[in-house]
């Protein structure tokens, strides 16, 4: 115990000197509703021949990362040459692209969509992150050969090409001679949803062989707790910042990562069942439930801040770690974002322009309306939480299709206020409280047969 108090307190005092994840604003300039992206978004579905996630109930979940991520991270740095030059976008692991096609919509940018699969494939292997299982999301997705032919376009702006990120260069993802001229000519932002564990790595490295060609990254990992240490690429920076650190210490950080990762008010006895087992002597820390969810919130940003580090090392004059969606929408909220200091800044802002953002601390409006719903009670469908936040999403979707600009609200941001992490819920104290006579009533026999044999 002692040890794992002293990992405990040494990993907190590296997060502590560590800058906290920047929170991204809720609308850049030219839109001053915050709804550009979720127009966008509509609009692109509109069309969609397949149905994913925004018609299966998972809308509050992932929605409102698409719209953060297409909006107020990637657009920026798309257009940072103006509106008439957009830069080349690739999109990583990018399964049907809507990520891709988003942005796309909103800056006019010609799309490279990058997946290991061929369009129509279904993925072999399931997805890591239960929080965040979706066909749309992470890079779980069948070994084919590099490919890339007229055949594979999905519009005339957009080009789907099939590699597999661990054996290519950014030069092989450029499908044809005009996409490399424009690469050349205007610069190329690269892009990733939730690719599973390592997958982000090998996307971060073959980032750095795109050389001047690669203006901008912009990653939002998921899957910690699959990392493997030899292929995670912020070895160095963690190993010069924490002398003796190796791969049983990484193992211990990632099962960290793991915890913080269950939902707001999971029960002590759910947490136990399921942690336990890769916590190790962590789990009897002094602190408990509370100070192990910090401690995989501090060892989330630090993993990140490893990336961060390789994207400079390899010649990106700036990056860092943000927050662009409220840990309450999904635990893996961080995104390592790399370019030039204008890049970051243009994404980041300046301090007087955070100082100036009218949100609160956990991510929403100081203006608007809050409705204080019971998460319980779920279904098929969800609490009753996300069925209302689903149901204000697809209101305002059908608002934006029907150009009703009176009838929709700006933006929906689910959050979570629940329980203490690690508490017991309701059916577990009224199990403890059932057993109270049991037991009392056992010792009464144990203390009358020790009267009876005296």
């Amino acid at each position: 115990t002692a040890d794992a108090d002293a990992f405990a307190s040494r990993l907190e005092a590296l997060a502590a000197t560590l800058p906290k994840p920047s929170v991204l604003p809720l609308a850049r300039s030219g839109d001053e509703d915050g709804t550009a992206a979720a127009k966008a978004f509509e609009e692109v579905v509109s069309i969609e021949k397949h149905t994913t996630w925004y018609s299966s109930g998972k809308r509050h979940l992932h929605q409102p990362q698409l719209e953060a991520l297409a909006g107020l991270v990637i657009a920026p740095m798309v257009r940072a040459r103006g509106e008439n030059e957009p830069r080349v976008l690739l999109e990583l692991g990018a399964g049907r692209a809507l990520l891709g096609r988003v942005v796309a919509n909103l800056t006019g940018a010609t799309l490279v969509a990058v997946d290991r699969r061929r369009a129509g494939e279904v993925s072999s292997r399931p997805h890591h992150d239960s929080h965040e299982a979706d066909e749309e999301d992470g890079e779980e997705v069948l070994e084919v050969k590099n490919h890339s032919s007229p055949d594979t376009e999905m519009d005339n702006k957009t080009r789907r090409v099939v590699a597999d990120l661990t054996k290519s260069l950014f030069s092989d993802l450029l499908p044809d001679a005009r996409v490399k001229t424009q690469t050349e000519t205007h610069g190329a932002v690269v892009v990733a949803k939730h690719l599973c564990a390592g997958a982000t790595d090998a996307a971060l490295r073959l980032c750095l062989t795109g050389g001047t060609c690669v203006r901008a990254v912009a990653l939002a990992p998921c899957c910690h707790p699959q990392i493997k240490w030899d292929e995670y690429s912020g070895k160095e920076w963690l190993m010069g910042r924490w002398g003796g650190f190796g791969e049983t210490e990484f193992t211990k950080m990632l099962a960290l990562v793991a915890y913080s990762k269950e939902r707001a008010g999971t029960s002590a006895l759910t947490l136990e069942r399921y942690h336990s087992p890769t916590l190790g002597v962590l789990a009897n820390i002094p602190g408990g439930a509370a100070r192990l969810r910090r401690l995989g919130r501090k060892a989330r940003v630090v993993v990140e801040t490893g990336r961060a580090f390789a994207l400079r090392n390899g010649g990106f004059e700036d990056a860092k770690v943000c927050r662009y969606v409220d840990a309450g929408v999904s635990p893996d909220n961080l995104v390592v974002i790399a370019g030039t200091a204008a890049d970051i800044k243009n994404v980041c802002g300046n301090d007087q322009a955070r100082a100036a953002r009218k949100i609160l601390p956990f991510g929403v409006p100081i203006r608007g309306v809050v409705a204080h719903v019971n998460a319980a009670g779920g279904a098929a469908n969800g609490s009753l939480s996300k069925r209302l936040a689903e149901y204000l999403l697809e209101h305002r979707g059908r608002c934006f299709r029907n150009h009703d600009a009176d009838a929709y609200v700006s933006s929906v941001t689910p959050t979570v206020a629940q329980r203490p992490h690690g508490e017991a819920t309701q059916r577990e104290k009224k199990q403890k409280n059932a057993k109270r006579p049991l037991r009392a009533a056992r010792k009464a026999r144990a203390r009358g047969h020790n009267q009876c044999r005296h």
